[in-house]
Formats: C-alpha cells, sequence, structure tokens
C-alpha cells in the first residue's frame, strides 16, 4: 500500500498553479485521520506500506516500477505502467 504524504502535491502545485484546482478541499484533518486508522489497521494485519517524504503514491509506484523493470525482477512485481500519470502495481 503506497499514501501521498502529507506535502507530497506541494511540489506539482508549486510547478503549476492550476494543479488539482478543480478539486474541492477536503475537509480540514479528515485525509489524516482516516490514513492514521488505515495505516494502523495495516500494521495490525501485517500489510506494509509506504509513504515518502515530499512525493505523492503514484510517483512512488513509478518509480518501484520502473526499478523493478530494471533489476528484471517482473516476475516478483507486477506492475503497468498506464500512463505518464497512472501506475497499476500488484505484488506477488
Amino acid at each position: 500500500m503506497v499514501f501521498d504524504s502529507g506535502d507530497g502535491s506541494q511540489a506539482r502545485a508549486g510547478q503549476d498553479s492550476d494543479y488539482k484546482a478543480q478539486r474541492p478541499a477536503p475537509e480540514p484533518g479528515l485525509i489524516e485521520s482516516l490514513a492514521a486508522l488505515v495505516k494502523d489497521a495495516l500494521d495490525h494485519s501485517g500489510v506494509r506500506w509506504i509513504e515518502q517524504d515530499g512525493c505523492e503514491a503514484d510517483d512512488v509506484i513509478a518509480t518501484l516500477a520502473t526499478a523493478a523493470r530494471a533489476e528484471g525482477r517482473a516476475g516478483d512485481i507486477e506492475y503497468e505502467l498506464l500512463s505518464d500519470n497512472d501506475t497499476a502495481l500488484a505484488a506477488s
């Protein structure tokens, strides 16, 4: 499971003022509180998760998928770069 970091969108928003401008802002604290509950449940279930400071989840997934492909580990990690902005990744 990969999560956006709290500051993950700031770099892109700094480069493009229209980035996510059309999305309504979530209720303050809602995302953080729900993410904390999900992370806690994952920890208790033994499911590993990743969150990289300053990064959005899709960027982390694309980086992992690209690294796996470069290392020839396509058998361990199935991935598909759907487009420049979307990636599907499933660990086996």
